[in-house]
């Protein structure tokens, strides 16, 4: 019984995660589709000074769009919330693995051992959550026809 659980919470698992990290790619393709295209071919020594006097024009003549589709329907920046997700779902995976590893070996005192981990998605999450935010400001700021109902990171909330 047991072990059907923790095959049940490991697929769940794997399939989350698998689902977030679609999301992401989704958003960065979303992400990438705004810019300009050129003709990627392959540098040589004497292209790669056409290269540079592209980017350095492509600069005075950026255009700035609002992303839409996929999760930039809710948020500004979809692909931060993905990664906090991501993070969040890696903590709970190590301290269910951990979990069972010491409870076959006498229950030691699990906390310590999955800090770090811990530690590295508080880090992730505080600093995802100020870029957010500065995202958000400066999306409403450039645009001002901006969708007023989308929030900064988390869907519905903030």
């Amino acid at each position: 019984m047991a072990g059907d659980l923790r095959a049940l919470f490991a697929l769940g698992a794997e399939l989350l995660l698998r689902a977030v990290r679609y999301k992401q790619m989704e958003s960065h393709r979303i992400l990438a589709s705004l810019r300009p295209t050129q003709e990627h071919a392959t540098l040589s020594a004497n292209k790669v000074r056409e290269r540079v006097s592209f980017a350095f024009n492509l600069i005075v003549r950026v255009q700035y769009k609002i992303p839409q589709g996929g999760w930039f329907e809710h948020v500004s920046g979809p692909h931060y919330f993905a990664e906090i997700m991501l993070y969040f779902g890696l903590v709970v995976v190590r301290r269910f693995a951990l979990s069972q590893l010491y409870v076959a070996r006498c229950n030691r005192n699990l906390t310590i051992r999955d800090f770090p981990c811990r530690l590295t998605w508080v880090w992730v999450t505080t600093n995802l959550l100020i870029t957010a935010r500065r995202t958000h400001q400066w999306y409403r700021t450039k645009f001002d026809n901006y969708p007023k109902q989308r929030k900064a990171l988390v869907p519905f909330l903030y």
